[in-house]
């Protein structure tokens, strides 16, 4: 009886290794089998995403904010150039619903507004810093008050304007709303101190 027990559980090991040695030679080949079934979708993947064909007009927009001149009246070239940004990554993408079209675009403009505010800032901290370490300082905190309230803003759009594509679009909106008037603002200052 002992002998037989061990007789079937040593079959039964080597059952079970039988088993685990498929397995380990069934794996490589089932991942090959898997890769080669995935080569052509991640092809696909590979081409260009929607935010990769997002492009705002930067010399457009430059332009109407030259020709608005300083103050409140450039906040109408905000948004300007969304329109063809828009059109573009629909006729790349001609699947892209609306909001999938609009929040790339937003982002490309967001981005230019936001190298545009960047530039505005350091050329002001230049100036500051010329006429005093405190002015910097002040000018500093300024900037760090006015990112926080931007994104708790921004935020509060979000949460506010919630459900269905309103809420997709609602921060990207303001954050490019409201980059754009800081930015502007800073060459209002700019502007006074010249």
């Amino acid at each position: 009886m002992r002998q037989m027990l061990f007789h079937t559980d040593y079959e039964a090991s080597r059952r079970t290794s039988r088993a685990n040695s498929r397995a380990m030679i069934d794996q490589p080949i089932l991942r090959a089998i898997c890769m080669a079934a995935a080569l052509p979708l991640m092809a696909g993947a590979a081409r260009a995403m929607p935010a990769d064909q997002a492009n705002i007009d930067a010399p457009a927009l430059d332009a109407c904010v030259e020709r608005a001149g300083r103050g409140e009246a450039a906040m109408a070239c905000v948004g300007t150039t969304q329109a063809a940004c828009v059109a573009h990554v629909r006729e790349a993408y001609r699947d892209v619903g609306e909001v999938h079209g609009e929040v790339p675009c937003l982002g490309a403009e967001r981005d230019y507004w936001d190298t545009r505010l960047t530039d505005r800032y350091d050329r002001l901290m230049a100036i500051e810093q010329g006429r005093g370490a405190d002015r910097a300082d002040a000018l500093r905190a300024a900037e760090r008050a006015w990112i926080s309230f931007r994104d708790a803003l921004c935020g509060y759009d979000r949460l506010t304007n919630g459900h269905g594509t309103g809420g997709e679009t609602a921060e990207p909106l303001c954050l490019v709303r409201e980059t754009a008037r800081q930015s502007l603002i800073l060459d209002g200052y700019i502007g006074d101190r010249n």
